[in-house]
């Protein structure tokens, strides 16, 4: 087998690569012996044919449509998260496969499975496009074959984003909305036979518990428009601190913080943008509640802002520690340590605070001095 001699270190699958003469070689045998081709040209979901390094060498029209070719030899001996544009696949020399990323991803699973022990898969996977922070919800088969006595993969992709996209908002709706509605119902039962003392904080708990649900609701609506494009961005001039000291005095008293402390470093002057207030809260908001859950009883979760290059920081810190499988999928829609489906605080952290308010969130985590979440959000002009 022909490679490259340069043997990149990998965190996952292997780095090495057949050479640019061998790809064409493999490339012409499969074109000349497979009648297999002609088919998969007809097929409308997107195929490729893989080597023995999990490079591409043959490719349907449906899926030079997908990544904006037409000349299938542009993209001969690349690998397929090189050719979709995932954020990953340039994060390591080795390229797509190679990261510690690519350890949770099914599309690279499912190739390895029909290479090294020649059985079909299927999986599923998510691919985080660069640079616009696009994704795409995918389900992919792998299946060997055998041409002219060389071992290839079939590989296919079908886009399943819509399938998703209900399966999660589904679930949302029959989990989460739906407790913050059985709980107001709840309270509302127990008003014609509370003590009259009591009517005042049932009243209270009641509006609170409503605020929580019609947040909830507003949250799916947002990212749903979030991630079909049509969401509207409305930047006004405002005072960071103080947006993000209302939000840290609501959730100090909110059932959720019951047992753990909330810390706000007020900054000493005001921190003036323009962003979108919604937006920015939302993300703040999530920040805090993500920080909440981790932080242990007694826990402090503490809040700061400060001035940065002309716009806004926003750090929350608790004291818990991320495992690192966990940390290598925090962004990914659907990861959740809550649950399967339940994912989508830190994924719309990230898709709003850089997609649309074009600033960075980030966090960091170890054992020795705990988590903190960093959003920095610049000034919309």
């Amino acid at each position: 087998m022909h490679r490259h001699k340069n043997e990149t270190h990998s965190a996952f699958a292997p780095a090495f690569r057949a050479s640019d003469a061998e790809v064409h070689r493999q490339h012409d045998l499969f074109i000349s012996k497979a009648t297999l081709a002609p088919v998969l040209d007809a097929v409308p979901f997107s195929v490729v044919v893989l080597n023995h390094w999990r490079q591409i060498i043959y490719t349907n029209k449906a899926m030079l449509a997908l990544v904006g070719q037409h000349d299938m030899r542009s993209i001969l001996g690349k690998r397929l998260g090189e050719v979709v544009g995932c954020a990953h696949a340039i994060e390591a020399p080795g390229g797509c496969g190679t990261t510690e990323f690519c350890l949770y991803c099914g599309a690279v699973h499912a190739m390895l499975r029909a290479i090294e022990v020649r059985r079909p898969d299927v999986q599923e996977c998510r691919i985080s496009c660069s640079p616009n922070g696009q994704a795409q919800d995918l389900r992919v088969w792998s299946r060997p074959i055998i041409v002219g006595d060389e071992a290839f993969v079939v590989f296919s992709l079908l886009d399943i984003a819509a399938e998703k996209r209900k399966e999660v908002l589904e679930r949302l709706f029959f989990h989460d909305i739906a407790n913050t509605a059985g709980g107001l119902s709840g309270l509302a039962e127990l008003l014609p036979s509370a003590d009259p003392n009591r009517i005042v904080e049932l009243a209270g708990m009641i509006h609170r518990f409503s605020r929580q649900l019609i947040e909830e609701i507003q949250g799916q609506r947002e990212l749903i428009m979030a991630e079909s494009g049509t969401l509207t961005v409305r930047p006004e001039t405002l005072d960071m601190g103080e947006l993000v000291g209302v939000i840290a005095e609501g959730y100090r008293h909110h059932p959720s913080s019951h047992g753990k402390r909330l810390e706000f470093s007020a900054p000493p002057s005001p921190i003036v943008v323009k962003t979108d207030r919604a937006l920015a809260g939302r993300i703040i908001v999530n920040m805090i509640k993500n920080a909440i859950e981790a932080a242990p009883r007694d826990g402090v979760v503490m809040i700061c802002c400060t001035s940065s290059d002309g716009g806004a920081q926003v750090d929350v810190h608790n004291s818990g520690h991320m495992p690192k499988h966990v940390q290598l999928q925090l962004f990914r829609r659907s990861f959740s340590t809550k649950g399967e489906g339940r994912g989508l605080g830190t994924y719309s952290m990230k898709l709003l605070g850089e997609q649309y308010l074009k600033g960075k969130v980030d966090f960091a985590s170890t054992p020795e001095t705990g988590t903190t979440f960093r959003v920095t959000l610049p000034s919309m002009g």
